[in-house]
């Protein structure tokens, strides 16, 4: 069954033949897809520029997956936190499953785990975060007779990450 799951903290039991290291813990059952966003001020995807803090208002212009604000190589260390700095808000969505012959049929289906919306240019069913090199904005589900439900939600950070 698949799960949402957390690592805590090290453990080294003698008892167990596991080596140290994390103990992975259920926290919900039945997630079949978890997918993260995160709502930045001022940055582009892949922005190599350290901005000015002069130059944003606080209020996310865009959603962007962790590898589009992350800039390969040591050197771009500092440009790296300069983007994650300007998070401003992370939007969670998943795609959650019952038991098995929970659902009134058996039809393969297509979910978007950030919600249901229509694409703006041509009007059909989809998802607004839904983009072909993200293969996670789109889950495609089996004809197995299960119960499927997706959940998204936005958390807005309070507190602005700048670095002074």
């Amino acid at each position: 069954e698949p799960s949402l799951m957390c690592a805590s903290g090290l453990h080294n039991d003698a008892s167990e033949s596991k080596p140290a290291g994390t103990r992975p813990q259920p926290l919900i059952s039945g997630v079949e897809s978890f997918q993260v966003l995160y709502g930045v001020d001022g940055i582009a995807p892949g922005n190599v520029a350290v901005l000015a803090p002069a130059t944003a208002d606080s209020v996310p212009e865009r959603y962007l997956r962790a590898d589009q604000l992350t800039i390969a190589g040591a050197a771009n260390i500092e440009k790296t936190n300069a983007n994650w700095s300007r998070v401003r808000s992370v939007h969670i969505g998943m795609v959650l499953r019952g038991a098995a012959g929970s659902a009134a049929e058996k039809t393969a289906q297509t979910y978007f785990p950030f919600g249901n919306a229509k694409a703006s240019a041509s009007g059909a069913a989809g998802s607004a975060y839904a983009v072909a090199t993200d293969p996670g904005t789109t889950f495609s589900a089996p004809a197995d007779g299960r119960l499927r439900q997706t959940l998204s939600f936005t958390v807005h950070l309070r507190n602005d990450q700048e670095h002074q």
